[in-house]
C-alpha cells in the first residue's frame, strides 16, 4: 500500500495503547445527539470552504479531507453507497509522493453541500447547557462559544455514528 513500516508499526502500538473501556462512563443520549448535530455542521462548514483551507487546489491534503466529507455526507450527495476508504491509514502515515484516488473536485463537492440542509433547531442537554452559562459568566463571545463546540465534537470519546473514518477527527487530520 505504499506506507512506510516504520510508521505503521508505530500506528498500531499507539492504538493498541490508546485503548478505553468505554462501558464506564456512558453519555446522556442527548449528548450524543448535541455532539452529532455539531460534528455535521463543522463538517458540512469544512466541505464547503475546503479550497479556502487548503491553498493548492491539486494537495494530496485537499484530496484526504474532501474524500472524508464525501464518505461523511454520501447519502446526502446521492452516492449508492460510501466511497471506498481512501487507505487505510491517517494522511500523515503515508509517504509524501503517495497520490490519492479517485480525485474529488472540491468546488463541485461544495456547490454539492450548498444544497444540503442543515438542523436548524438546537439541541438542549447538559453541555450546551454548560457552554451558555460558560458564554454568560466569562462574558465569552460567540465564536469563542463556536470554538468550545467544535473542541467537544471532536474530542467526544463516544459518538452515534460507528464509522471512524468519515468523522470530524478523520477530515481534521489532512494537514
Amino acid at each position: 500500500m505504499n506506507l512506510d513500516e516504520s510508521l505503521t508499526s508505530a500506528f498500531e502500538t499507539i492504538r493498541e495503547f490508546a485503548s478505553f473501556d468505554s462501558h464506564s462512563l456512558l453519555p446522556h443520549p442527548e449528548n450524543l445527539k448535541f455532539q452529532a448535530r455539531s460534528e455535521r455542521r463543522a463538517m458540512h462548514r469544512l466541505g464547503k470552504k475546503l479550497t479556502e483551507i487548503v491553498g493548492n487546489p491539486d494537495s494530496e491534503d485537499l484530496q484526504y479531507a474532501a474524500h472524508v466529507v464525501k464518505r461523511y455526507f454520501w447519502k446526502e450527495l446521492g452516492l449508492s453507497q460510501p466511497p471506498e476508504l481512501a487507505t487505510q491509514v491517517p494522511r500523515f502515515l503515508l509517504k509524501p509522493d503517495y497520490k490519492m484516488g479517485p480525485r474529488t473536485d472540491a468546488q463541485e463537492l461544495a456547490s454539492l453541500l450548498a444544497e444540503v440542509p442543515m438542523p436548524k433547531t438546537p439541541v438542549l442537554c447538559i453541555v450546551s447547557s454548560k457552554l451558555a452559562l460558560l458564554q454568560k459568566l466569562l462574558n465569552l463571545p460567540d465564536v469563542a462559544i463556536k470554538f468550545l463546540t467544535l473542541a467537544y465534537a471532536n474530542s467526544s470519546r463516544h459518538s452515534l455514528t460507528k464509522d471512524l473514518t468519515s468523522g470530524l477527527p478523520m477530515a481534521l487530520s489532512y494537514g
